[in-house]
């Protein structure tokens, strides 16, 4: 068998000149539509064409979903704590956070449902540092963003532990219950 050889140029001008034919011979979307009915071309066949409009985020929403999706897996962030998953959510009164955390084996202090086996004075720095761990990257991607506008709702192990506003962390523990 006698091998071939090609310039690549040929070759590059070939593979143009095939792919240039098969549009001149392809159908065009909705030719077989009648004149007065509207082609509807969508990105997703398998949904309503709203899903196919365009849409541009802004900003903050670019900044949103790469927090959110670098937040999406565990990460060691303090001696006692991994973030299971962080989320971002832009809203027009200021960012909303969730931050769910995975006590390391030594940290025995949580005791499921929003209690802790330890007294709070002993568990709130603790998830305090795992707070500022968590600002901290957040501000990586929003440096302007105050104290003010950011709440973030704490949870360990999925279940909800507290809330983050204004620069202070309260656990639900710290509340009276609602009669």
């Amino acid at each position: 068998m006698q091998k071939i050889r090609v310039p690549l140029w040929l070759a590059l001008a070939g593979c143009l000149g095939s792919a240039t034919l098969a549009g001149v011979w392809a159908q065009a979307p909705g030719a077989d539509k009648k004149p007065d009915e509207p082609i509807t071309l969508t990105e997703y066949p398998y949904l309503p064409a709203r899903f196919g409009e365009p849409y541009i985020p802004s900003v903050a929403e670019w900044q949103a979903m790469r927090v959110t999706s670098l937040g999406a897996s565990t990460t060691r962030i303090t001696e006692h704590f991994s973030r299971q998953h962080l989320t971002c959510f832009p809203t027009p009164k200021g960012l909303v956070l969730t931050l769910d955390l995975l006590p390391q084996p030594g940290w025995t202090h949580y005791a499921s449902g929003g209690k802790f086996t330890a007294p709070l004075a002993q568990v709130k720095p603790d998830l305090e540092k795992a707070v500022d761990s968590t600002l901290k990257f957040v501000r990586g991607f929003f440096g302007e963003v105050r104290d003010r506008d950011i709440s973030l709702r704490v949870f360990i192990r999925s279940e909800n532990v507290g809330v983050w506003e204004n620069g202070k962390l309260t656990l639900n523990a710290e509340k009276p219950p609602v009669k």
